[in-house]
C-alpha cells in the first residue's frame, strides 16, 4: 500500500505546474552572508488595458544578520509609455535567533522607505511603487 502512495504522490507532484513562491512578501529567514542577489518581478494590469510595471531589485547579504535591497519600478500603467516611476530602499536585521531542532524563534528589525511619483489614484497602504512612504 506504502508503494501504491508514493507512486501516487510522485505522479500528483509531477503534474502540477505552479511553485510556492511569495515574490512579494520576504521570508523569515535572512539572505546567506556575503551574496547578491537580483530579481525582476513583472505585475500585469487586470484590467483591460495593457498596462505592466516591471520592478527590478538587487539584494545583498551583508552577514548573517543584516541585509538590503535595492528597487526600483517602470510602468505604463498610468502614462502612455513606459517609463520610471519609483525607487525603495529596504533593510532588515536579525537580532535575535534562538534556533533548537525543529524549532525556531527569530526576531528582527526592517525599514523600508520609497519615493514614487505617482499621484495618488487609489486608497491603498502599498508603497512599492504606488506611493511614497516610510515603513
Amino acid at each position: 500500500m506504502k508503494r501504491y502512495l508514493i507512486y501516487f504522490l510522485i505522479l500528483f507532484n509531477l503534474s502540477l505546474s505552479a511553485q510556492e513562491l511569495f515574490v512579494f512578501s520576504e521570508p523569515a529567514s535572512n539572505m546567506p552572508a556575503h551574496s547578491v542577489t537580483s530579481k525582476l518581478s513583472i505585475l500585469k494590469d487586470a484590467g483591460s488595458r495593457s498596462g505592466v510595471r516591471f520592478g527590478p531589485e538587487v539584494m545583498f547579504g551583508l552577514s548573517k544578520k543584516w541585509m538590503l535591497h535595492f528597487g526600483s519600478s517602470f510602468s505604463n500603467l498610468y502614462q502612455a509609455n513606459t517609463s520610471w516611476e519609483s525607487l525603495y530602499f529596504y533593510s532588515k536585521f536579525r537580532f535575535l535567533s534562538i534556533d533548537d531542532v525543529r524549532k525556531h524563534f527569530r526576531m528582527a528589525a526592517f525599514a523600508l522607505a520609497t519615493y514614487s511619483r505617482n499621484r495618488y489614484r487609489y486608497e491603498e497602504v502599498a508603497i512599492q511603487g504606488e506611493r511614497s512612504g516610510v515603513q
